[in-house]
């Protein structure tokens, strides 16, 4: 499994952390707690972005807004994560799809409840929102080491073969911790293995044990610290776990949605997750907004008339509604062969997916949507909506 690396600042790169942060090293006595980095600096004489700490976690009020960019690498799979480590759920179903060996029985079969479900969905996704500029509140990490540390969740989530609801968590807790507080790049691994283990506890049948998680960050952290900030973030997302993701809204509209075939399922799925991996501009939308907008997409790709009367009933979005976040999507979708980050590439060009990654892409341009949103509302002005 990948080990995560960033490179360390140059000289004239190094700011010192004012105010308090969590800080952390292997050889601490201290516990994980608040502490003045100036003092500690003062009596070491050591700059703290020398020695590999956990980083700081501070409250997010007190930063500036100014922040340059700062260089980082990928994270890469050097070491297999599925080493010394199996259970029984992985050894019956080691030919099954992940999503049918490690998803709950569906929590929407029933008719009669899929409309007060998806309603309460709707009404859930306005709740517990991460803020969608907080990276310009941070001052040591960046939408780039987002984007790397998102790639390697994806990779561990298929090593695993863990739900891809409870890796849509994963991110929406990183999210949100990172909305309220400040971390160094040191910690950022540690951010998001521990919101990838919370979301597997409450999500999975067999979640990785603490000591695998370890095992995968390259012994970067130790089961102590990985506990510590378990509770610490727990606390700062005030145990509100429970979140409609688009993966969640994509799987209620194939089970309302009548020409819903498993290769359109799969493509929406694979636009929706492609979006995790760019903060700016998709955390300005909500879930259903980004699942609604991907199934248009994915119906234009393969050829189906974009939009319909009932998915426009069943969403509550009319196509024109969704055409910046269509064509953001498009764009990211045509782009997405030439990103560094192919974890979601390689994960929805497998067979349990329908190989939709190597269907070509169309990108939408505005003119293009225009005259197929004319189109669209020619045929349909006079029809009504089929009930559902």
């Amino acid at each position: 499994m990948a080990s995560f690396r960033i490179y360390q600042d140059k000289e004239n790169n190094k700011e010192n952390f004012s105010s308090n942060v969590l800080v952390r090293g292997k050889n601490a006595k201290q516990p994980l707690g608040l502490l003045n980095t100036n003092k500690i600096n003062q009596k070491n004489n050591a700059n703290p972005y020398r020695e590999k700490q956990l980083g700081g976690c501070r409250e997010l009020q007190t930063i500036s807004l100014a922040k340059d960019e700062v260089p980082c690498i990928p994270m890469s799979v050097d070491r297999s994560v599925k080493e010394g480590f199996s259970t029984d759920t992985e050894q019956k179903n080691e030919q099954v799809n992940p999503e049918e060996a490690t998803s709950r029985p569906s929590a929407y079969p029933e008719v009669q409840y899929q409309k007060d479900i998806l309603a309460t969905c709707r009404e859930g996704e306005l709740k517990n929102r991460p803020k969608p500029l907080y990276m310009l509140l941070q001052d040591d990490i960046s939408y780039k080491m987002r984007s790397v540390l998102i790639d390697w969740l994806v990779a561990v989530a298929v090593d695993y073969r863990i739900n891809t609801e409870t890796l849509y968590l994963s991110v929406s807790y990183v999210d949100r911790f990172l909305s309220l507080v400040a971390v160094r790049r040191s910690v950022l691994q540690l951010v998001g293995t521990t919101a990838l283990f919370i979301a597997s506890k409450f999500e999975e049948m067999a979640p990785p044990p603490v000591e695998e998680l370890i095992y995968i960050t390259d012994d970067s952290y130790t089961r102590e610290e990985l506990l510590q900030m378990e509770r610490y973030m727990l606390k700062k997302l005030s145990f509100k776990l429970v979140t409609p993701t688009a993966y969640a809204f994509v799987k209620m509209y194939a089970v309302m949605c009548d020409d819903m075939s498993k290769v359109l399922k799969s493509l929406a799925m694979y636009i929706s997750e492609l979006s995790l991996l760019k903060a700016n501009p998709f955390l300005l939308y909500l879930p259903s907004i980004i699942s609604s907008a991907s199934l248009a997409l994915a119906r234009h790709i393969l050829g189906m008339e974009m939009w319909s009367p009932q998915l426009e009933q069943i969403t509550s979005y009319k196509l024109e509604a969704l055409k910046t976040v269509i064509l953001a999507l498009s764009s990211h979708h045509s782009s997405a062969k030439d990103l560094k980050y192919q974890a979601i590439q390689k994960k929805y060009k497998g067979d349990h997916y329908g190989n939709v990654a190597h269907i070509e892409d169309i990108e939408l341009t505005q003119d293009q949507f225009d005259q197929l949103f004319q189109a669209y509302e020619a045929k349909h002005k006079q029809k009504k909506p089929k009930s559902f």
